[in-house]
């Protein structure tokens, strides 16, 4: 599976699962409980995609000819045109989009990194604090450690006995963590608007439950949130660091001020369990199977491409119990060696009647688990008898066997042309990329 079919069905179950937290959890205070499930359904979301709805195999080893269609990724007779096709353009800007949020990580982590070897380490009680000379960074705490500038460490006591509260909750609750998943997500399905607003409520579940932890701690609420007000301002850590500046500052009051939410309402987080089964379901459908299988197929005929000639063309097909890419590609010899060729070798009838006769004669053999593309190489001669059929790149033994079984089946070939029309003998290779699929039901 490429990593754009993965984040595909990672995105439909973040969106199922974003739906019923925005709907029916977001605004209880149930903090702890809130934050637990936003994890799990990141977490679902990100391991989701590895897991099929079982499938029974055909027990028949040959594979019928009307079980061949054609699915929606061909490979036109020029790889330029393949490597501009939809789908590559959709991956280069997917890749692009991924590397662009992982540089924003990165160059986050590298600022605190610069701040913990730019700062002096304090120890205050069972805290450590890494007081550094930026004033314009708010506190915040990460990996355990509090970070705070000098001007606020030296400033009013009680303000820094709040801030310290705040932030040594953050940090006793492994906040920073649950931060790191939340920046795979959202780097994974950096298009999904689920990724980001599930990290925004992370965020704010972080900032409630560290707001509740140190205004119990305080004599006088209402000073706690004064102290907020004037600690609003600064740069944010854009979702890598607790900062306490982060989240909207009339929720966190509001949440601060607002009634303890009644035990029954966590009952409502028992419709994520239908909302995960209804994306599962949709994950596993023919349709979005399909279009995984249809990204998935057009990286594997791209990897064989640039393994075998370059003048390689082909189509993709489906059967019941594989998923077969397949493809002619001609070789030609050095114009040292050989006359130059005009006319590549054909088999008769087209490609269609290739393919046609390839499905008929293929059996599914060996591991049906085994995934992987084997190249079976053969020369066609001046009289189009195919000559030396042999294993390029393979698999298993079983599979390879089978391969070079059933493309000696393909027995009529035109050769190939020089300018002059005299036949020459010339160079064939067959990638056959094998990839399960669940049974079709008739």
């Amino acid at each position: 599976m490429s990593l754009l079919a993965y984040s595909f069905a990672s995105g439909i179950m973040l969106l199922a699962l974003a739906a019923v937290y925005l709907l029916m959890m977001r605004n209880t205070t149930h903090f702890g409980f809130n934050r637990m499930c936003l994890v799990l359904i990141m977490t679902v979301s990100l391991v989701t995609p590895f897991i099929s709805l079982p499938s029974v195999a055909n027990s028949a080893s040959i594979v019928e000819a009307e079980n061949l269609t054609l699915t929606g990724v061909a490979i036109d007779n020029a790889i330029a045109d393949h490597d501009n096709s939809i789908i590559n353009v959709i991956g280069i800007i997917y890749i692009f989009g991924v590397c662009l949020v992982g540089c924003r990580t990165a160059a986050n982590f590298g600022f605190i990194v610069y701040l913990r070897h730019n700062s002096r380490r304090k120890v205050t009680g069972s805290l450590t604090v890494r007081v550094h000379s930026h004033d314009k960074i708010p506190p915040m705490s990460w990996g355990g450690e509090i970070y705070i500038s000098e001007a606020v460490f030296r400033g009013n006591d009680v303000e820094l006995a709040m801030i310290l509260a705040h932030e040594s909750a953050h940090s006793k609750q492994w906040h920073w963590a649950d931060l790191l998943l939340s920046n795979v997500v959202t780097a994974i399905n950096w298009y999904n608007p689920a990724a980001w607003m599930m990290q925004h409520e992370l965020i704010a579940v972080h900032e409630y439950e560290a707001d509740r932890i140190a205004s119990a701690q305080s004599d006088d609420r209402t000073q706690y949130q004064l102290l907020l007000i004037k600690k609003t301002a600064g740069t944010r850590f854009q979702a890598f660091a607790d900062s306490l500046n982060h989240s909207s500052l009339k929720k966190r009051i509001t949440m601060m001020t607002k009634n303890q939410s009644k035990r029954s309402t966590r009952l409502c987080s028992l419709a994520l369990v239908p909302a995960m089964a209804l994306a599962f379901v949709v994950t596993n459908s023919s349709c979005v199977k399909a279009a995984q299988q249809e990204v998935t197929a057009a990286d594997q005929v791209k990897h064989a491409l640039e393994t075998v000639d370059d003048n390689s063309k082909g189509n993709t097909f489906e059967l019941e119990e594989a998923v077969v890419v397949a493809y002619g590609g001609e070789k030609e010899e050095e114009e040292e060696k050989t006359p130059e060729i005009a006319t590549l070798p054909r088999y008769v009838g087209g490609e269609a009647a290739m393919y046609k006769k390839f499905a008929e004669v293929i059996n599914f053999v060996g591991d049906i688990n085994e995934s992987g593309y084997i190249i079976v190489g053969f020369t066609i001669d001046a009289e189009g008898k195919m000559v030396n059929p042999h294993i390029v790149k393979g698999l298993s033994e079983a599979k390879n066997n089978e391969a070079i079984r059933a493309v000696k089946q393909l027995t009529d070939w035109e050769p190939a042309l020089t300018k002059d029309g005299k036949k020459v003998a010339c160079d064939y290779t067959l990638p056959i990329s094998f990839k399960t699929a669940p049974v079709k039901k008739k």
